[in-house]
């Protein structure tokens, strides 16, 4: 590992160390290649159907894997090379991009292959995050741990919404079949990447426990924490009730702000301008320990931009209050995710991330529940509805958060 040294610059100094610098850049365009094809199927749904609940159903079905792969890659994460695991899953994720945009090609495409495609693409991030999120201590310094679960939960949260936003102009300018092929060619560098990552091979661990037993330990674990659990329920309503948005801006950029592709990408682009500012403070200011104050301020903040979103008709309002669900949700997300990670042992790492991971196989409750709002009332009702219910829950669990101690900071 690399010594830090007195004139680097202290809010990225994990990035200095060679193995994060590589992992950090393998995950910006894997994450990227996920996200930019979630928002093209997501478009061309819309283009190929009017009813908002198959749109979102399209959408949601990418996330209902997560409900059961992380668990699975998190045990895997325990056991197996994860350097090894994390490049088969890149493989096959440029695989299933290069099969999409042929079949968008030869004029094949409809509203089932789309739910399939979201389910397969799905599955290989489910596995994969847990793994990497297990890696990253192998990955830095111990003195720069805590700055490399920021820059990391970073960048998987700035992904979500920047990836759109790159998605978008590309189908504004291209079409979507370009945007699908940009997701191909993304894969590339991120293999490249992690195959030079300069990392030993992860321990191969034998153990007794079947994969069911190794899940239950770490179910266990969550449920005998102290602060686990309340975080865990954070993550629930935060991903649940804000994540529709996602889903919903197509609608709301045709029907809503009545403007064309190239302003669906504005938008999504106003919210990765947010997201990016969102981790550039975290990585400057941000201390050793991870705040939970800071953590709700965003996620409180988050929820009443998004419900001021839900009922703007002006392109340029809109646009600003999406730079502000970008900073507060990323901010959200990023504390959150850094906060579990600080506070579990590397025994159980992987297992407890994974558990974490589940919440995003729980997007379908809130994105279908949205769809069907939508249908009988109107889009602007169910964002808001979502989102103010996410606001309030929030602030209720930060009072909790207030009276609940701190797990002890693991050896």
């Amino acid at each position: 590992m690399q010594v830090p040294q007195p004139h680097r610059i202290n809010a990225i100094r994990a990035l200095y160390d060679r193995p994060f610098r590589y992992f950090w850049a393998n995950a910006f365009f894997s994450f990227g290649a996920i996200n930019m094809q979630q928002l093209a199927r997501t478009f061309l749904a819309r283009e190929l159907t009017p009813s908002p609940l198959l749109v979102t159903s399209v959408f949601a079905l990418g996330s209902m894997p997560l409900l059961f792969a992380p668990l699975v890659g998190g045990v895997l994460a325990d056991r197996m090379d994860r350097k090894r695991l994390i490049l088969a899953l890149d493989v096959a994720q440029a695989a299933l991009s290069a099969a999409l945009a042929t079949i968008i090609v030869v004029d094949m495409v409809n509203i089932p292959i789309l739910m399939a495609f979201s389910v397969a693409t799905g599955t290989t991030m489910g596995l994969s995050l847990p793994i990497r999120q297990a890696m990253i201590p192998d990955t830095v310094a111990p003195e720069s741990a805590t700055n490399a679960l920021v820059l990391f939960s970073g960048v998987f949260s700035i992904m979500m919404v920047l990836a759109p936003s790159i998605a978008g102009l590309i189908i504004g300018l291209a079409g979507v079949e370009a945007a699908i092929f940009a997701t191909v060619l993304l894969l590339f560098p991120a293999l490249y990447f992690l195959i030079r990552m300069p990392l030993t091979a992860s321990p191969v661990r034998d153990s007794p426990e079947t994969m069911i037993k190794a899940m239950a330990a770490g179910f266990r674990y969550v449920r005998l924490s102290k602060s686990l659990p309340v975080l865990m329920i954070s993550g629930i309503l935060g991903t649940v009730l804000y994540m529709p948005y996602f889903s919903l801006m197509p609608i709301f950029q045709r029907d809503v702000l009545g403007v064309g592709a190239s302003g669906l990408g504005l938008l999504f682009t106003a919210t990765g301008v947010g997201a990016v500012c969102s981790s550039l403070l975290l990585a400057m200011f941000s201390s050793e320990r991870p705040s939970t104050g800071i953590m709700m301020l965003f996620g409180i903040g988050a929820g009443l931009a998004i419900a001021g979103f839900s009922q703007s008709s002006a392109f340029g309002l809109s646009l600003g209050l999406l730079v502000i669900v970008g900073l507060g949700h990323t901010g959200f997300m990023t504390m959150s995710m850094a906060m579990v990670q600080y506070i579990t042992p590397p025994e159980m790492r992987g297992r407890v991330m994974a558990i974490r991971m589940l919440v995003f196989g729980l997007i379908p409750v809130g994105t279908i529940a949205a769809g069907v709002i939508a249908e009988l009332a109107s889009p602007q009702s169910a964002l808001a509805a979502l989102a103010l219910v996410g606001a309030a829950t929030q602030l209720v669990l930060w009072i909790w958060m207030r009276k609940t101690p701190m797990d002890p900071e693991p050896p």
